[in-house]
């Protein structure tokens, strides 16, 4: 059996002995299990390193009024990164940026400054909420690797 793995669906790992799909193409061959995880393993260091990569990164979403919020994880290999927002005119938009253990690293009004800075490199976890107004938001950054 073969099937087509659609971009942005999870890798399925089998431990049969003749299959094993793969990320955005067709892949079938007969393997040993040894050979099956060692393969695998090839695969997750690959995606890992393309994870891993530099460049310019955008998340966005939409927040319904006050008390609605969003937040995601960003792991940065720069020691200075730069997160420019954008939010709905009029609406009153905060953000809490997060540390790798879950402590809080501040509280930022974007009615105040529109850009926050990440330093120290690692993973933060940012979350936006509105305190006033709803709509559409941004927040985009460069990681240099």
């Amino acid at each position: 059996m073969l099937r087509r793995v659609e971009k942005g669906e999870k890798n399925v790992l089998r431990y049969a002995q003749d299959m094993i799909y793969s990320a955005g193409g067709w892949s079938a061959q007969r393997w040993s299990e040894p050979e099956m995880i060692r393969k695998s393993l090839l695969i997750l260091v690959l995606f890992s390193a393309v994870a891993s990569c530099s460049g310019t990164f955008t998340k966005s979403g939409y927040l319904d009024g006050p008390g609605d919020s969003d937040s995601w994880d960003v792991n940065l290999e720069n020691k200075f990164v730069d997160v420019v927002f954008t939010w709905p005119l009029g609406a009153e938009y905060w953000v809490t940026v997060y540390g790798m253990y879950g402590d809080e690293l501040g509280n930022f009004n974007l009615n105040e400054g529109e850009t926050i800075q990440l330093s120290g490199g690692g993973k933060f976890t940012i979350q936006i909420y509105s305190v006033k107004g709803a709509g559409s938001w941004t927040a985009t950054w460069e990681d240099q690797g």
